[in-house]
Formats: C-alpha cells, sequence, structure tokens
C-alpha cells in the first residue's frame, strides 16, 4: 500500500526517553515502541516537538531514529520530525532520516523572518523537489510565528506536500482547510491532539498525533476505530475520556515532564527532559498518577 495512504488513524508523537546524563536512551525506545505497538498504534513520529528535538544530541538523531524503525519494523509507518530557518540545512534532515528508514517527513516552515504565503509554497516545493520520500507541512504558529492560510495549504499540495499535521488549536482554520481539501484523498490532514478529534473525522480529517498517545494510546486507537466502525456514541465517550486525560496532565503549557513521569511511573522510561525543560518533581507526578492511573494500561510482564 502507498505509504501516503497510511498515514491516518492514532499515532503518538513520541516523547524521546533520555538517561540522566542526557544521552538518548535507545533501548527505553524499544520499550515505548513496543507498548505504542501493542496498543494498537496506526503509525510514530520522532524527534518532533514532543519529541524533543531541540534537546537531543545532534549526532544522536540518527541513531535514534534508526532504533524506532528497527522495532516497529514495518508495522506503521514512522514520521520523522524535521525543519530549520536553514534550506540546506533541512534538506540533510531529510535525507538522513530516509537513509535511516523514515517513511515521510513531518516540518515545520522557516521561523525566524516573518514571510509570505508565496515564500511558505516556494520554500516548501524546494524541499519536495530535493527529498527522497513524502512530506507534510507541520502547521504549529505558536511556535513558528507562521501561518499557511488554507488557500496556502492548497498550494502546497500542488508542488507535492501530501499532508498537514495542525497544531494550531484553531477550529475556524481546521474547518476551512477540510472543505478546501475534502476531495484530494491523496492529502491528509491530522491533529496536533486528541482533544477534539471526533468533530474533526466527522468533518474529514485522517486522525492524530499527539502527546497523550505516548501514555493512553488505546483511548485515541479506539476512538479513531470506533468512528471508523460507525460507533459514534463510543467514540463519543472516548473523547470525554481524552479531554480529561489531557486536561489532567498539561499542569503547565508543556506536558512532556509530566508525561514522561507517567511513562517512569508504568516502567517505560526515564523522567529526565532536556533543556530548557526541567523533571517533574515526585509530588507533581505523585499527583498526576492518582489522578489519572485508572486510565493508564502499564504494560503486564511477560509470564
Amino acid at each position: 500500500m502507498d505509504i501516503v495512504n497510511r498515514i491516518c488513524g492514532a499515532m503518538p508523537a513520541m516523547l524521546t526517553p533520555f538517561t540522566p546524563d542526557l544521552h538518548i536512551d535507545n533501548e527505553g525506545q524499544r520499550r515505548l515502541v513496543q507498548f505504542f505497538l501493542q496498543n494498537g498504534v496506526h503509525g510514530v513520529v520522532v524527534l518532533g516537538s514532543t519529541g524533543e528535538f531541540q534537546g537531543a544530541r545532534w549526532e544522536e538523531r540518527a541513531h535514534a531514529l534508526a532504533t524506532v524503525v528497527d522495532e516497529v519494523d514495518g508495522k506503521v509507518p514512522v514520521i520523522a520530525g524535521a525543519g530549520l530557518p536553514n534550506l540546506w540545512a533541512t534538506i540533510d534532515q531529510i535525507k538522513e532520516s530516509a537513509d535511516n528508514g523514515a517513511d515521510a517527513m513531518l516540518v515545520t516552515p522557516p521561523y525566524y523572518f516573518p514571510i509570505g504565503q508565496d515564500q511558505i509554497v516556494d520554500w516548501f516545493a524546494k524541499l519536495v523537489e530535493a527529498s527522497p520520500i513524502p512530506i507534510m507541512y507541520y502547521h504549529f504558529p505558536r511556535m513558528t510565528k507562521l501561518t499557511a492560510d488554507p488557500d496556502t495549504i492548497v498550494r502546497l499540495r500542488e508542488v507535492g506536500v501530501v499532508g498537514v499535521k495542525d497544531s494550531g488549536g484553531n477550529t475556524g482554520w481546521l474547518h476551512s482547510t477540510l472543505i478546501r481539501t475534502r476531495d484530494y484523498k491523496d492529502f491528509k490532514l491530522l491533529l496536533g491532539s486528541d482533544f477534539h478529534l471526533v468533530d474533526a473525522l466527522i468533518n474529514g480529517a485522517d486522525g492524530c498525533i499527539g502527546l497523550p498517545q505516548n501514555v493512553v494510546p488505546h483511548i485515541s486507537v479506539q476512538m479513531y476505530e470506533s468512528f471508523q466502525s460507525n460507533n459514534l456514541s463510543e467514540a463519543n465517550r472516548l473523547q470525554k475520556i481524552a479531554v480529561d486525560f489531557l486536561d489532567a496532565l498539561m499542569i503547565s503549557p508543556s506536558g512532556q515532564p509530566y508525561a514522561k513521569g507517567l511513562l517512569e511511573k508504568m516502567g517505560l522510561c526515564d523522567r529526565t527532559v532536556a533543556p530548557p525543560f526541567v523533571n517533574a518533581t515526585d509530588g507533581e507526578i505523585e499527583n498526576l498518577w492518582e489522578n489519572v492511573r485508572e486510565l493508564c494500561r502499564p504494560p503486564q510482564p511477560a509470564p
């Protein structure tokens, strides 16, 4: 099956496990991947925003991606994060990711300078031309300070971009974009969270890529699959649970320290986060665990 057709469903924006001395923990990566697959995820996104791309040692990125690709073993698509304000560096990231087995790329626009719609399209046209694998546009205006308008998303498709991850949180933008792309079955739109996944699916979205899927992947997996089975009442029930979990998790604007704290409680990885983040405290983790433990499904030890 064409890889673009497989980009759908519920995918964790994979947290990057670190050792206490801030090297990437490859064994922790393998445990997380197995946990994801056991819970039925439809793909894995590596070294994106949730994956603390800014904190990973640059020389460890390629091996970290190759580790995930090896552990996934072709069962679901692996999408790698990329994007810098330098064209050649971004192309190098893309080619390195392809060489290490990534199926597709999720790429930010070139943050730093304020640029217009034509420049965004031209930038991605150059990336598509240079890339050996499909490219998705990462829409995250709060971080990049750049917004591709809904009409620009159509133009991005015309130059070869195969989809969008929308982390903008603007439902008006989302619905305008879905209207403009609803006839393009070869173009994927996934949310940056499962916070309003059912609404988005009803209106033509293809799934979600998010932080909560690291800890409770079964919730959004079952929500997506319930919707696909036309069981809207079950999908709506799970939607409410997903909202409750995300509300509990987002103690601060960045949820990585707390999600890693929960994964530590579940025996999957260390709580260590990379600068500029700071580790969650024992008290914060214990309080959060008590609030959400009934929703979590720690992996069971082998018999």
